[in-house]
This record gives C-alpha cells, structure tokens and sequence, in this order.
C-alpha cells in the first residue's frame, strides 16, 4: 500500500514522525497542513519582542500550544534561518533553563510552496521507505 505524498517543506519533505509506525504519519500528514500557519503565527508572537526574544514556554503559554506542536514549529523557523537562537537563557514556568530564540526579518509565508526538488524527493523518501518494508516483509516469509 502507497501512503499518500504529503509535501513538507522540511527534512526532506517528509513530515517528522516514528519510523514505522502509521499512526505517527498520520498525525505528521495532518499538522503539515497547518503547520504554515503555526509557524507564521510563532514568527510574527517573536518579532513583536525584537531583540528581548521569547523562550518557547513563552511561545505556548502566549499562542496556547502544545510544547510539542511550539517546538517542532520553532525548530523547523531556525532551520530555515527565520528564527536566531541566542546564548541567552530564561527559565521557563517549571524553573527550568531554556534558550531565547529572535526573530529575523525574513517574513514566513502562510503558504509555503514546495519547489519541484522538494516534492522529488518527498516521492523518493515515500517510496524508499516503501520498498524497505516490502524487503522486510519478504525477508520474514522467507524465514518462516
């Protein structure tokens, strides 16, 4: 069975998810839809802080989300050089030390459109990743 091609505009198009398990990509396919937006979001709560800057727990209380869905999305806006994570530190709610991350100039789309490389080679990671379970899959008749 094909899962269906979702294209991301990060780790090589395929969005992050547990290898092998088809719940996980399911839910990975369902944020990418969103995940522009969250991201726009994120980067514009930062931007309005300048050079003083937000730790992540700043960005989930202020944005109400989760830590998952706030770290993935800055995560993803410093790969793409949209987001600066300094030196500096500021404990979070739990008293626990965390970076500050500042924003760049740089706006971030809402919605951002994949180049023809990306969608390439989220089908060949789709596919790759098709081929190593049917390998597997034979390799277990084989031996039973």
């Amino acid at each position: 069975m094909t899962e269906p091609v979702t294209i991301y505009p990060y780790y090589d198009g395929t969005p992050p998810h547990v290898a092998g398990s088809e719940t996980s990509l399911e839910a990975a396919q369902k944020i990418a839809e969103s995940a522009g937006a969250v991201r726009h979001r994120i980067w514009r709560h930062i931007l309005a802080y300048g050079t003083g800057g937000q730790i992540c727990d700043e960005v989930e209380d202020a944005l109400d989300l989760l830590h998952t869905t706030a770290s993935a999305r800055i995560r993803e806006l410093t790969l793409d050089g949209r987001l600066i994570k300094t030196a500096r530190k500021r404990l979070t709610r739990s008293k626990r030390s965390a970076f500050v991350y500042v924003a760049t100039e740089q706006p971030v789309p809402l919605d951002e459109e994949p180049s023809v490389e990306r969608r390439l080679r989220a089908r060949i990671a789709d596919l790759e990743a098709e081929n190593s379970d049917l390998r597997r899959r034979i390799a277990q008749l084989c031996t039973s």
